[in-house]
């Protein structure tokens, strides 16, 4: 798959899809360094590529770099407001404002991306299993952070009611 992406980038170096694809399929297998180096690449093609901003800041949080993180959040928000409804944004955000210490604004970011479509009511075909999972845990996360343990328990029982 991921030779396939790569001869795919190789012959077609403007497309910038292909860089993000390729990007997010070395981030999958936790090659953080060429997953950094393509979405670079491809935020150099189109700097107002939101998703590859995001996708930047996932990135730069799991190597601990809440700068770069947060900057990519911005940037991708500046080149498209809508980028506020991904529960991706919401998670990351919130993930760099848990880890920063800022527990209480990280909790209200997950309670936006709470009331996001396909997240806890419904289903949205734009949002993944993966994802909707993802911000259940780290919602639970931060409330056992603040000591509200009774609230935690509540959100791992109604994701488990999903």
């Amino acid at each position: 798959g991921l030779d396939v992406l790569n001869k795919v980038v190789s012959m077609v170096p403007g497309l910038v899809e292909a860089h993000l694809v390729t990007a997010k399929a070395n981030f999958g297998i936790n090659q953080l360094e060429v997953a950094q180096r393509t979405i670079n690449r491809c935020l150099e093609l189109d700097p107002s590529y939101s998703d590859g901003h995001l996708l930047l800041a996932q990135i730069a949080l799991v190597q601990q770099n809440h700068r770069l993180a947060n900057q990519s959040l911005e940037q991708a928000l500046s080149y498209n407001f809508q980028i506020r409804s991904s529960p991706t944004y919401h998670l990351v955000r919130a993930q760099v404002l848990s880890e920063q210490g800022d527990t209480d604004l990280a909790l209200g970011q997950l309670q936006e991306a709470m009331e996001l479509p396909g997240i806890r009511v419904g289903m949205d075909e734009s949002v993944s299993v993966v994802q909707r999972a993802d911000i259940f845990v780290e919602m639970a996360n931060v409330l056992g952070k603040l000591s509200r343990v009774s609230e935690a328990k509540a959100i791992v029982d109604e994701a488990r009611s999903l």
